[in-house]
């Protein structure tokens, strides 16, 4: 069993979702829950790896890895959520004509093994509009993202890193 609080940089519990990834060798069990009041238990557990990932209104999700044994009770885990960034950005060719249908791409660059949980909570995959416009939302702070543009028209990569709360323009010039 796992027990603890989910709570904001300043320690004000939160509510929002919890999912938990379970692996063993023979299994890989998802669920989300729902915690409030910044409460959260979760029993039945497999032994092996578990990998809980907190999410909350307009805040960055956050991942814990912790490593069970059958039966094991761990409790006072705390995972702290920091304000999520944004990211705006537009996607023009080389003539400043908007490039509508670009796919774009966050991903993480810190080799961190929570953060390959974290990928499809951060905007994941998005597609420009007709005005070659893209929002990922739910930004990690603090932590360099990569992002990739990949278009008919051409390919470019950028890095960021935002601060809590942070709402970033970009804009990218395909060649």
């Amino acid at each position: 069993m796992l027990a603890g609080t989910v709570v904001s940089e300043d320690g004000h519990p939160l509510t929002g979702f919890l999912t938990v990834y379970s692996i063993n060798e023979r299994n890989h069990v998802t669920k989300t829950l729902r915690f409030a009041g910044g409460i959260f238990e979760i029993d039945n557990l497999l032994p092996g790896q578990t990998v809980l990932v907190a999410r909350g209104e307009q805040m960055a999700p956050t991942a814990l890895r912790i490593a069970l044994a059958a039966g094991e009770l761990r409790a006072g885990l705390i995972l702290r959520l920091k304000r999520a960034g944004t990211v705006r950005g537009s996607i023009t060719d080389a003539n400043g004509s908007p490039v509508r249908g670009a796919r774009v791409r966050l991903a993480y660059t810190r080799a961190d093994d929570s953060n390959v949980f974290l990928g499809g909570f951060i905007g994941g995959r998005l597609i420009t509009r007709s005005d070659g416009v893209f929002v990922a939302r739910n930004v990690i702070p603090g932590v360099p993202v990569l992002v990739l543009v990949d278009s008919d028209r051409g390919h470019a990569e950028r890095t960021l890193v935002l601060s809590a709360g942070q709402a970033q323009a970009l804009s990218v010039v395909l060649p």
